[in-house]
């Protein structure tokens, strides 16, 4: 010890105190200062003014007698340690000092150097530690309140401290709306026995519970994703979860909204595959007549009349009007699975929609000699997107003669069922 033990001793007969005062001198390599007060008022007052690393006192002194001699030193003294001195072997005294906070009991009757120094020592040291554990505990209770994560401590599935943080993420107004109440009452049921099972495990072999997601409650009743870690602690006398928990709400949201979107990009994707592939497929029998036309042109056009190359002309314009409604129809439907075009239904006449809707697959047909029927009433009205009708009465009557041998029909007709309009596209092929 490099600076002087300051002992204070309280010792009202003087033979006694100097006995004493020549055990504490007697002790080698150990430094002190003793200051002697014969009375508990005279060391209450000294008490006020000074700091002392140990005080020992008789408990019969000529103002105060008994226990209450140490319940009044012990008031003054705060956390400095008090060993006891007595003449009488009064045990209920003793047992009843040591239960509030009295350090040592030594009788006067046989004390000794050593024994006197071995008390002290053992005073000093437990002092020492617990100033190191009070200090650790201020540390905890900083670090704790001004955690950005939410902290809370449960003992017996019983929340007994929480932290700023915790007291936000609940949306609670203050801790004491926390505090006292179960701690299963935050946490969702899906997740109980988990929960359970693991504070059980945590606390019987002393290990942390490693890190889960979990759900817990609002006090609005609102549920948030959470990430929890539990340590077995002792916190305050008792064996207790310490709950480390990171809010992953907005994190889940993230993902969420990464999944929605991978599965919007796929189906964007299926859709550009779809686009090519009808693109491929409605411009293919068009191109083809067209092109039919110009090599005849380009070939017979000077063994022509003017009357056949006229016809010939009349069909290629014919063709190149039904490749442009094609694309502009394959532009819509474009636009309509971008969701860029708007549904847009009115009351037209059917007959009319279905001729127009079959003039780009005319020229297929005619070349596989598949005969296109239409019947449908010249009454019948109906309320549509004409757009939309048109793209779905197209691509089934294409797909239509498409299947349908060489010299076979294909009938579309139309009937009334209720408030409903039944179109039907019917083929002799497959």
């Amino acid at each position: 010890m490099t600076q002087p033990c300051k002992i204070l001793l309280i010792e009202d007969d003087p033979a006694d105190a100097w006995c004493i005062s020549g055990f504490l001198n007697g002790i080698p390599d150990f430094p002190k200062e003793i200051n002697h007060c014969s009375t508990l008022r005279s060391a209450i007052a000294v008490l006020n003014v000074q700091q002392f690393d140990i005080i020992i006192s008789d408990m019969g002194l000529p103002d105060s007698q008994g226990y209450a001699t140490f319940q009044n030193i012990n008031a003054a003294a705060g956390e400095t340690p008090v060993i006891l001195l007595t003449h009488l072997a009064d045990e209920k005294i003793a047992v009843r000092a040591m239960q509030n906070n009295a350090w040592d009991y030594l009788f006067k009757t046989g004390l000794t150097s050593s024994l006197l120094l071995k008390s002290i020592r053992l005073a000093l040291g437990r002092s020492s530690l617990l100033t190191e554990l009070r200090q650790s505990e201020m540390r905890y209770n900083t670090i704790n309140e001004l955690s950005p994560h939410p902290l809370i401590i449960h003992k017996d599935s019983i929340i007994i401290s929480v932290n700023p943080a915790a007291i936000t993420m609940f949306g609670a107004a203050s801790s004491a709306d926390l505090i006292g109440t179960p701690v299963m009452d935050r946490i969702h049921p899906d997740y109980h026995q988990i929960v359970r099972a693991r504070v059980g495990i945590a606390i019987d072999a002393g290990q942390t519970a490693p890190l889960i997601e979990l759900k817990y409650f609002r006090l609005d009743g609102t549920i948030i994703d959470v990430e929890v870690q539990g340590t077995p602690i002792i916190y305050e006398g008792a064996s207790c979860i310490h709950a480390a928990v990171r809010d992953i709400t907005m994190q889940k949201k993230a993902e969420n909204k990464i999944r929605e979107t991978s599965v919007y990009l796929r189906k964007l994707n299926a859709e550009k595959d779809k686009f090519f592939t009808i693109i491929a497929h409605d411009l293919r029998s068009p191109f083809s007549g067209f092109l039919g036309l110009s090599q005849m042109i380009a070939e017979e056009l000077p063994f022509m009349t003017r009357e056949e190359a006229q016809n010939i002309a009349m069909s290629m314009n014919t063709s190149a009007v039904n490749v442009f409604r094609l694309l502009e129809n394959l532009l819509d439907w474009s636009m309509l699975q971008q969701g860029l075009m708007p549904f847009n239904p009115l009351s037209a006449p059917l007959l009319p929609i279905i001729k127009e809707s079959i003039t780009t697959v005319l020229d297929s047909a005619r070349n596989k000699e598949v005969e296109i029927i239409c019947d449908i009433p010249e009454g019948l009205s109906i309320s549509a997107d004409k757009n939309m009708l048109m793209t779905v009465i197209r691509n089934l009557t294409s797909n239509a003669v498409k299947f349908t041998p060489r010299g076979g029909k294909v009938i579309i007709s139309a009937m009334l069922c209720g408030d409903l309009v039944e179109v039907s596209v019917k083929d002799t092929g497959i």
